[in-house]
């Protein structure tokens, strides 16, 4: 009780001097605990500023610990699964908790939304430790296409580069417009350009414009391109500058290159979606520039996310193996 006395005390003077400020400035406390310790003496007395016990750090209501690993392992067996889902589960093998619950214990092991379960899969997948189930691939694969193509390895830029035709925009006055696109599948950069209208040379000027001479400039040969089936109805591999070293192998129909359709989410959502109004009021010159300017961001500011960047932006891999192949001797 002597540590409720005085603290009466101080009560009994702040009442006195009518200044709070002052009696705390004195004593060394803060207004908070002054005013807690005032509501409780005129609530509960003078054992009202007697200290209490601490809060218990096991709540008698907790989750116990194996529920909450096998609510991560019901999340990691079926990804796609909301928390009511799962719950549904847990109750069939006599596990009583709420949606509320189940989606705080996912919260806190890193779990809560699709994007943190597609890492952590494909990061066991990647480290050999989890072997993938034909559910957990699909969902990995259809959060990040690339991850598809995880057994053709590529040891260097340009070893294989994945090329594509999408139907992409309308201009007022030009009509249809389609993107032409090779991603190499080393480090994920990009090579595009937009084109009226479909037709398989614009892939054979992609090469000749843009990508030959970048890495010829770095002393790198594309060895491989790897093209939709839809182009391969056309013999446009001749075109490429010294043939020789090309070779464009086709898919199944119907299936488009994991690299490939990346990108072509990417450039989809983050570029065109966001400038359907602005085709109105640019010209084909003028949509060409901005995809430019948003192809230069790509390569060199955007992070991508699992296989094979794990968060590193297309430029940085391609500098990280040009620094470690160090200068070329003739």
């Amino acid at each position: 009780m002597t540590l409720a006395r005085q603290r009466l005390g101080i009560l009994e003077l702040a009442t006195t001097l009518g200044n709070v400020a002052e009696v705390c400035r004195r004593y060394g406390i803060d207004r908070t605990s002054f005013y807690a310790w005032r509501r409780r003496f005129r609530e509960q007395g003078l054992i009202g500023l007697q200290d209490r016990s601490p809060i218990h750090r096991n709540h008698p209501q907790k989750t116990p610990r194996h529920t909450a690993r096998r609510v991560a392992a019901l999340a990691l067996q079926h990804p796609a699964y909301g928390c009511n889902r799962l719950q549904v589960l847990l109750h069939s093998e006599g596990m009583r908790l709420s949606a509320v619950t189940v989606q705080k214990l996912l919260r806190a092991r890193g779990l809560g939304c699709r994007r943190q379960r597609w890492l952590t899969l494909e990061a066991l997948a990647t480290k050999r430790s989890l072997r993938l189930t034909a559910e957990q691939s699909a969902f990995v694969e259809a959060s990040n296409p690339s991850f598809r193509e995880r057994h053709s390895e590529t040891q260097a830029p340009g070893e294989v580069l994945c090329a594509n035709i999408l139907p992409v925009s309308r201009l007022r006055n030009e009509g249809k417009i389609f993107l032409c696109f090779a991603v190499d599948i080393y480090c994920a950069y990009a090579f595009a350009a937009l084109k009226v209208g479909w037709h398989e040379q614009a892939l054979a000027e992609l090469m000749q414009n843009f990508v030959v001479p970048f890495y010829g400039v770095r002393e790198l040969v594309v060895r491989e391109v790897i093209a939709s089936a839809a182009l391969q109805c056309g013999d446009y591999a001749p075109t490429f500058a010294t043939a020789e070293k090309y070779h464009a192998s086709g898919l199944r129909p119907g299936r488009a290159h994991g690299f490939a359709e990346r990108f072509g989410r990417i450039v989809s959502g983050e570029f065109f979606c966001s400038r359907r109004v602005a085709s109105d009021r640019l010209d084909m010159d003028g949509m060409q520039t901005e995809l430019r300017l948003w192809l230069e961001k790509y390569n060199a500011k955007r992070s991508l996310d699992g296989y094979r960047n794990y968060g590193t932006p297309p430029a940085e891999m391609m500098d990280r193996w040009l620094a470690v192949r160090g200068p070329t001797t003739n």
